[in-house]
This record gives C-alpha cells, structure tokens and sequence, in this order.
C-alpha cells in the first residue's frame, strides 16, 4: 500500500462507522473473525485475572468468556457491538457502568492492562494503560496520524458470581436493547 500511495485505514466491527456512496479509496484492513481468540484465564498476583483477546474478537466474545470464568469487570460492555480493538481505540464505555449502583467500571480504560498494535512500518509495540492515555472516547493510538492495528487487548478483571455477572450482563444488554 505504501509502495502503490494508497492510504490505509483499519476497521474495526463497522459498526461505528458510516460510510459514504462512494465507498473508500485505499486499503482496508479488517481484523475479523481469523483473529478473534480469547485466552484462558491467567490469575494475577493482585487477586485479579487476565484475559487476552485479539483484536478481531468481538467484545461481546469478550463479555461472554469473562461471564464464562465467572470474572466481573466486562458487564457494562455487554451489547456493545463491535471488536475489542475497536473498543480499545475509542475507549468505548457504555452509561457511566451504572445501573442501580451494580457496577463501578464504566469504560475499557478500567478495565485494560495493556494493548499490543502493529504500526504501519509493521514494527510490534505493546502499550499499558497508563501509555494508552485514555480519555472519553480517545485514546493514544486514535490520536496518531497513521493507522495503527490493535491486535490484541488484556483486560483485568475480578472473580465472581458467574450467575450475578450474567444477571448484570443481560440487564444491559437488555437496556441498551431499550
């Protein structure tokens, strides 16, 4: 693409994104469902445990493997449609995290540890959270004149209830449905 002039975008879901008549000229670059793994869970010495999911994974793969684990931290996400690089870019977060006072975590940004990107010269770079300087709807990598490819994003949650996590999980999703 470099070599041809054409300019590169990177697409998340799409489905924060409107498109004109006339399509976009360049490349687009798609993580998709090749590229969704969830990891296992990995306990961290805080109490808390890791997950890890590729760019392409949809959040609510992401929502529904930490509801799997029994881990809480993910529920406001629930029904959030797009992918987890895409949630990552723009910090997506979803009514404060609240609802009758169940959830303190409102957006990725509390929930991420780090995220690793690839950068148009193809070079890997991992990011922490601090490094991501997050804000609403931003973050380091969609402040950057050139694309950047989240390709996969480690979140930190915490252990319990699976069947609460689930309750919480539906209860939004069933809100933002509203």
């Amino acid at each position: 693409a470099r070599d041809a002039g054409a300019e590169v975008r990177v697409l998340g879901n799409g489905s924060n994104l409107l498109i004109r008549d006339g399509g976009v000229r360049g490349l687009v670059l798609q993580l998709g469902e090749l590229f969704s793994e969830v990891s296992d869970p990995v306990p961290l010495p805080d109490g808390r445990v890791a997950l890890t999911a590729q760019g392409g994974a949809t959040l609510q793969k992401l929502c529904n493997a930490a509801a799997d684990y029994a881990l809480s931290g993910l529920e406001f996400a629930s029904g959030i449609p797009g992918t987890v690089g895409g949630a990552a870019f723009m910090n997506a977060g979803a009514y404060d995290g609240q609802m009758a006072g169940i959830v303190e975590k409102t957006e990725m940004k509390d929930v991420i540890t780090h995220v690793t990107a690839c950068l148009p010269d193809g070079r890997t770079v991992a990011y922490s959270n601090e490094e991501m300087d997050f804000g609403y709807r931003k973050s380091k990598i969609n402040q950057q004149p050139e694309p950047i490819a989240i390709t996969s994003v480690t979140v930190a949650l915490t252990p319990a209830d699976e069947e609460t996590v689930r309750a919480t999980m539906r209860e939004f999703s069933a809100r933002r449905r509203e």
